[in-house]
């Protein structure tokens, strides 16, 4: 039997923060991509005791995330927050996985997407009203600020329905402690201590989730009762009560109040900030191109304010393909791990059994055999006829395969809607400072603070 072949790469055998992992620490996408050039498509990296592989080639993210997808489960760092929130879509594998994915997907059928449109609609409607009144007073926005909030009250809403009075207030910094708490650690993962341990932050985090934990029961708990008495489902056409009423066809079960709420968690924790980052890096960008703003604006006031509003955007084809070339330079979800439950070969390379895989939609989306000039923003790459020439696995924002993201149409609409309606009545431009660079945490954010000046469209 011949010997495995190794993967070119690094070995450093004492983890601590200088050489390749001080490197890694500081700037992981900085650090891949010049691996990717040093290595090539699959680099092996040594860290002391643990062993990590990155894969870039899309060959290889079509294997591991489409093909094979039964042979490369989710990453250690899922449990974590399987351990921090329960079990769920998002962190559960196997026919686990399975059960939870059968019973979400109704919420998010095609069909529901009107209903949901509305209520992106309404909320961005509140938007451009405090917008206006910035446009007035010639203030300047801080534009994740104002896309998170955007973002969690179309999450909130279509989670719970409209009205959902105090929660929604109280949820939002709720959230932000949460994050911040969640980003420390990603950002800190060798040296951060154990969630049990009593620090200050840890403390504050585990606070924090009791209390989201007690408004998300509190309002299953009433919507239960409301469903005994008879009501409940057909007074709210909502996330929360497709998840309450559905039913696995073949196992019989629906999920429990603890797997709703842990759901509910879930899809607002992933859910809105990953869209609040993607439209972040959207009027980011186009803050630095007035021409392609007003071609966009030509697009949009091409309609009347109810066209704009309606839920099928697809004949606003600029829209699309701006959106899709940001989502391919600026993947709000940059990097995913997988770990292969057997010993596998991938481009000739022997990767041992249960080895971490790191798979980055944002490496392998600049991969340069597919994309000519990675690093420029072109949405004529998603022209009609170009977007169906892009091989499979060298484009995948909302990951691919069977764990491809169950909201990518509910994202997609939102997206959409706010862009096509915010063009047509606003102009903006960047505020001095320096230009945003994508920094790894969770998600892919701009490093710093950026703010914009708006001024009417009109």
């Amino acid at each position: 039997m011949p010997s495995p072949r190794i993967a070119p790469g690094v070995s450093q055998w004492l983890p601590l923060p200088w050489g390749e992992f001080g490197g890694m620490l500081r700037d992981p996408l900085a650090y891949f991509s010049s691996a990717r050039d040093r290595f090539g498509d699959l680099i092996r990296i040594r860290i002391g005791p643990t062993l990590l592989h990155v894969a870039v080639h899309p060959e290889f993210v079509r294997r591991i995330l489409i093909d094979d997808a039964k042979l490369f489960v989710r990453g250690w760092h899922y449990g974590l927050l399987r351990r921090l929130m329960g079990a769920n879509l998002v962190v559960t594998d196997g026919p686990e996985w399975l059960r939870h994915r059968r019973l979400s997907q109704p919420a998010f059928a095609r069909g529901r997407l009107a209903n949901y449109a509305r209520v992106m609609e309404t909320a961005t409607r509140e938007m451009e009203r405090r917008w206006d009144e910035a446009c007035a007073a010639g203030q300047a926005l801080d534009v994740h600020h104002e896309m998170a909030r955007l973002t969690l009250s179309i999450a909130t809403r279509t989670l719970f329905g409209q009205e959902i009075g105090k929660e929604e207030q109280a949820i939002a910094p709720a959230f932000e402690i949460a994050q911040s708490y969640l980003e420390y650690r990603f950002n800190h993962i060798a040296t951060s201590p154990p969630t049990w341990v009593p620090t200050r932050r840890n403390r504050e985090f585990r606070r924090t989730l009791a209390e989201l934990n007690a408004i998300v029961a509190g309002i299953i708990t009433r919507r239960r009762s409301e469903q005994h008495r008879g009501s409940g489902t057909a007074e709210h056409d909502d996330l929360l009560s497709r998840l309450l009423i559905a039913q696995d066809a073949e196992s019989k079960t629906s999920l429990s109040d603890d797997e709703v709420r842990s759901t509910v968690l879930a899809f607002l924790l992933a859910g809105h900030e990953t869209t609040a980052m993607a439209l972040t890096w959207i009027l980011l960008v186009l803050a630095d191109d007035p021409e392609l703003r007003e071609r966009l604006r030509a697009e949009s006031s091409s309609e009347d304010d109810a066209s704009v509003s309606a839920l099928d955007l697809d004949r606003f084809d600029l829209v699309r393909r701006v959106i899709e070339e940001s989502l391919r330079l600026y993947p709000p979800v940059w990097g995913v791990i997988r770990e292969a439950t057997q010993e596998v070969e991938l481009g000739g390379f022997t990767v041992p059994a249960r080895t971490p895989i790191l798979v980055s939609p944002y490496l392998t989306q600049r991969h340069p055999e597919v994309w000519p000039d990675p690093g420029r923003f072109d949405p004529e790459r998603f022209a009609d006829g170009r977007r169906d020439q892009i091989p499979r696995g060298a484009l995948f924002p909302f990951l691919a395969g069977p764990h491809v993201c169950i909201g990518q149409e509910f994202a997609l609409v939102e997206m959409r809607t706010v862009l096509a309606r915010l063009i047509r009545r606003f102009d903006w431009s960047p505020v001095d400072g320096p230009r945003p660079e994508p920094k790894a945490t969770i998600v892919l954010r701009p490093a710093g603070i950026h703010r914009i000046r708006l001024t009417r469209a009109d």
